[in-house]
């Protein structure tokens, strides 16, 4: 809509359809999300699934009049989201894979109140940096099975993969945090600079063209969730050990309370 590619007779009829979905992430009667009611959503990041689109198309719509009283919360309500799935020493409570599906909602969210200027949760919300040094830790050593880029590693059910989850950390850290966005442009350069579309185009949330630098992890604790031990960051020789060691994880987790991973 604010592409300017869009001719005149498409605008309404984009418009219509997105007052559709919005009306029915509001409406009860179709999905009942209102609190209360002990409605089963699934695993504990389908609620920020659903919350998210609800919310991110009350936002699109901020200046309709059903909806301009309820975009005026948002902002509130994803800081909320952040700290009901992110821990007080920034860990998840996701495994490392189902991490991007609690947190890609909640960034979009602060994304488009960044960028519509209404709040900037990046510059003010320390949990978010902490959460960004967490995830940076999640990052392999270079992997010979996929032609020697860095991965996110497997920690309960999901696969050594790529993330998109930095990327769009550094972008949206880069006029308040610039160091930060560095390394986490770093991070994501570091796995071939992947994108995906699950959550919205993420060529639409990451500027590619933002400085980077190395992440230059070293040795981290976080409570509640893993220590990781790391020696000869960027060298030939780099392993890297998690300790699966806390209750925070709970979302897609395996029997894994001290389990030990290594990447040689």
């Amino acid at each position: 809509l604010a592409s300017g590619l869009l001719t005149a007779e498409l605008k309404p009829r984009l418009k219509c359809a997105l007052e559709l979905y919005t009306a029915c992430l509001w409406d009860h009667d179709v999905a009942p999300m209102q609190e209360g009611t002990d409605m089963n959503w699934g695993p504990a990041n389908m609620a920020s699934m659903w919350l998210g689109m609800r919310y991110i198309y009350t936002l699109m719509l901020a200046s309709h009049p059903r909806y301009a009283e309820r975009a005026r919360g948002i902002s509130e309500v994803a800081v909320k989201q952040l700290h009901d799935y992110v821990n007080e020493y920034g860990a998840s409570n996701a495994s490392t894979h189902y991490t991007g599906a609690s947190i890609i909602p909640i960034l979009n969210l602060m994304q488009q109140l960044q960028m519509s200027g209404i709040k900037d949760h990046f510059r003010d919300e320390l949990l978010l940096q902490k959460f960004a040094e967490f995830y940076l830790q999640q990052l392999t050593p270079p992997e010979g099975r996929f032609g020697g880029v860095r991965k996110i590693v497997a920690i309960g059910d999901g696969s050594t993969e790529a993330s998109v989850v930095h990327g769009q950390l550094g972008t949206v850290f880069a006029s308040s945090h610039p160091e930060l966005s560095k390394r986490l442009m770093g991070a994501w350069n570091s796995m071939g600079q992947p994108h995906n579309q699950f959550f919205g185009p993420s060529l639409l949330k990451i500027d590619s063209l933002l400085p980077a630098v190395s992440p230059d992890l070293g040795s981290a604790q976080f409570r509640g969730w893993c220590s990781v031990l790391r020696y000869g960051w960027g060298t030939t020789n780099e392993p890297a050990i998690w300790f699966v060691n806390g209750d925070t994880l709970t979302d897609h987790r395996h029997n894994d309370q001290g389990q030990v991973l290594i990447y040689a």
